[in-house]
Parts: C-alpha cells; sequence; structure tokens
C-alpha cells in the first residue's frame, strides 16, 4: 500500500519530490503505524467491538423477538462489565419448563452451564443448556458473551436470565428453578496431581468409584494414609482436602442416583464451533446466535407436528431403566461387601463390560475378527483385551 501512495504521486507531472520523501519517511517504520492504528481503535472501542453497529442490529431483532438480543453493555459507556445476553421467547418458556415445582416436561432435568474460551475476541462466551428427553437432544437455553468467566460475569448472567424469565412469565421475582445444575470442577487440579503420582491417582479414582458414603470413606483413609505415610506427598494434601470441601457435588457417593456424569454443554460448544468459526466479532457471533435460536425453535415447532423426527439421545423411559438398573448394580455390590468373609472393609473391584451402543473405555480395546465362510455360513471369533 506505501508503495501505491508513492506511484501514484509520482504518476503527475507535477510532482514534489518532497512529499515523495515525507510519505516515505512517514511509513518506513510499519510497527510504529500498526499501534498507532492500533491505539487509535481502541480509543473508539475499548473492547475492540463495533457495539453501534451490533445496537443497529438489536433493533432488527427486537421488530421479530425482543429476546434474540436482550440486554447489552459496553463498558466504555459506564465503566461496567461489557455483555451481550442472547436467547429467544420459546427458550425462556423452555427455562420456566423447567421449574421442579411445577408439572412441565423438563421439571426433572438438570441445568448445564459452561463458557466457550474462543469464540468471540477478548471474549467468553457463558452457555446454558439442558438435555429435552422428548426431542432427544441437547437444547440451548441462554447465551451471554462477557469480558472474563468470574463470578461478577456469571452473577450478572443470572441477573438477566431471571429478568427475562420474570418478563416473559409475567410474574415479578419469578427466578430460574431446574432440579439442579451440573458445572465443571477446574481441571487443572487433576493434570497437577497427575504429573506427581500414579499411585495417588489410582488412589483418587477410588474415592469417584465409591458408590456409597462408607466405601468413600474407605477410600478416604486410604488416601490419607498414603499421603501421612511419605514427606514428598505431603504437597498432595492441599488437593485432597480441595475436593473433600467439594465431595457432595463431585463424588458419586454423595450424589442422587439421577445426577448427570457428565456437563452436556460440551455438547453444545461443539454445535457451536460445527456451525461458526472461532474468535468472531459480537456482532457476528449475535447473527450466528439469532440463525441458532430460529432454527431450534423451528425444530421444536416441527417435532410437535410431527414433522421432525428429533434426536438419537435416551428417551424419558430409557434413563429410568438405566437408573434402575445402577441401583440394583450398586445394591449388589453393597451386598458382596457387606457379606465377604475376609474383609468387611474392603472395596470391591469391579470391571464395567461396555456393550455395543454404549461409551467406549477410556482406553481403547483391541478386537480382532476372523471370518470363515464355510458352505455359504459365517463364523466370527473376537479376542478383546481389556486395559488393566
Amino acid at each position: 500500500m506505501v508503495n501505491d501512495k508513492l506511484v501514484d504521486l509520482m504518476s503527475s507531472d507535477s510532482f514534489a519530490w518532497r512529499e515523495v520523501e515525507e510519505v516515505a519517511e512517514n511509513f518506513a517504520d510499519m510497527k510504529r503505524v500498526y499501534n498507532a492504528r492500533d491505539n487509535m481503535k481502541k480509543e473508539i472501542n475499548p473492547c475492540g467491538q463495533n457495539f453501534e453497529a451490533l445496537a443497529i442490529y438489536k433493533q432488527k431483532c427486537d421488530e421479530r423477538d425482543k429476546f434474540f438480543i436482550y440486554k447489552v453493555n459496553n463498558r466504555a459507556l459506564n465503566n461496567q462489565p461489557s455483555y451481550v445476553f442472547k436467547a429467544s421467547k420459546a427458550m425462556a418458556n423452555l427455562c420456566i419448563e423447567m421449574d421442579c415445582n411445577k408439572d412441565g416436561i423438563l421439571n426433572e432435568e438438570f441445568a448445564f452451564i459452561d463458557a466457550k474460551h474462543n469464540r468471540c475476541k477478548n471474549f467468553k462466551t457463558v452457555t446454558l443448556w439442558t438435555y429435552h428427553p422428548v426431542l432427544r437432544k441437547t437444547i440451548c437455553l441462554a447465551k451471554m458473551e462477557a469480558e472474563a468467566e468470574s463470578s461478577v460475569n456469571l452473577e450478572i448472567f443470572w441477573k438477566l436470565l431471571n429478568e427475562m424469565l420474570e418478563e416473559v412469565n409475567n410474574q415479578k421475582g419469578y427466578k430460574f428453578n431446574p432440579c439442579g445444575f451440573i458445572m465443571d470442577e477446574n481441571s487443572a487440579n487433576w493434570i497437577s496431581v497427575s504429573e506427581r503420582s500414579a499411585d495417588f491417582i489410582n488412589l483418587a479414582e477410588g474415592l469417584l468409584d465409591a458408590l456409597s458414603i462408607s466405601d468413600f470413606n474407605v477410600a478416604s483413609s486410604e488416601i490419607k494414609e498414603f499421603i501421612d505415610n511419605n514427606a514428598y506427598h505431603q504437597q498432595l494434601n492441599g488437593w485432597y482436602k480441595w475436593w473433600l470441601q467439594r465431595k457432595s457435588h463431585i463424588f458419586r457417593a454423595f450424589k442422587a442416583e439421577n445426577t448427570p456424569a457428565s456437563n452436556l454443554a460440551e455438547i453444545g460448544h461443539a454445535k457451536i464451533a460445527s456451525v461458526g468459526r472461532a474468535f468472531m466479532s459480537l456482532l457476528e457471533a449475535a447473527r450466528e446466535d439469532t440463525a441458532l435460536s430460529i432454527r431450534q425453535d423451528a425444530e421444536i415447532r416441527l417435532f410437535d407436528s410431527g414433522l421432525s423426527k428429533g434426536g438419537k439421545g435416551p428417551t424419558s423411559n430409557q434413563r429410568k431403566a438405566k437408573e434402575y438398573k445402577a441401583g440394583i448394580k450398586g445394591q449388589s455390590l453393597m451386598r458382596l461387601r457387606l457379606t465377604s468373609k475376609k474383609n468387611p472393609n474392603a472395596r470391591v473391584h469391579h470391571v464395567l463390560f461396555h456393550q455395543r451402543g454404549n461409551i467406549a473405555p477410556r482406553k481403547t480395546s483391541v478386537q480382532k475378527k476372523e471370518t470363515k465362510r464355510k458352505t455359504g455360513t459365517i463364523t466370527t471369533r473376537e479376542t478383546i483385551t481389556i486395559p488393566c
């Protein structure tokens, strides 16, 4: 571009060499030019986003659904955190259906919340999801672009969600009231521990595998003994105490039987990544989310009328059957432990054989199939190596 500017100046028959030299001097240090340009952009838009264009787009969305882009705030105007809260009226009604004190179709479903860190430049995307047992898939309830995944911004998220539900439900003081919430713990804790001691990880997994409080206490005493018997292991005591303080919502022994085993918000983030690129502007993200809201609303509408088949997830009856089997299995393990003659307090170690169609083990199994054809028939032999 600099060369083009110089060529344009010298294209005139009466150009001045001094003007050409001034342009060359001004653009000799391109890094300084780029820094000046970036500083100017930051003065105009402190967060690097065009909130004016977003406001214009919101006005257009309000013609269809005021909740497509419900609330927007620009830090440059009031020195409060910048955010963009997005949902839809249909999503708000789904949130109301989740009220555990009412008879809605989603009153037994959990709310899953997480943040995606690479969707918008300089922003984190806080998302709220749930599982629809009739539609048989994970559905989105709300999104908000925020400056950081902090308690301040999450409080803003819940405040705006409750304001939206209060308005849609026409009930002052109404608040989002699902049967439970699922959110991630800090995975960095497990990663840092795995770098220190494989034995400690095995003992920690014993805490997770315990199905009853008594089994949990046995596993807890073993891990405490492991830490106390070695001075080097004392540095692991902090993680152990951190888990115990949060045992009621980390370990299976303290959870209700119907508590989900994972955060389905991760599935929602995969959906977001499949239809959009990373590090979008707030305006681009708003357009994407509006399109996703319209598409989800239409899919639910078509499913209700019998024109859409929905997803492939488990139905309500299938999930209840799974919970029933899990309960029977837990009671069987408890009976084996109590009737053990050698050591009544010993934990029963069990191996899970994953059937076809279920989630595979963490370590990939090696499967070999040998097929022999004999007079029109096929004989199949499978050899399965189970990881230790």
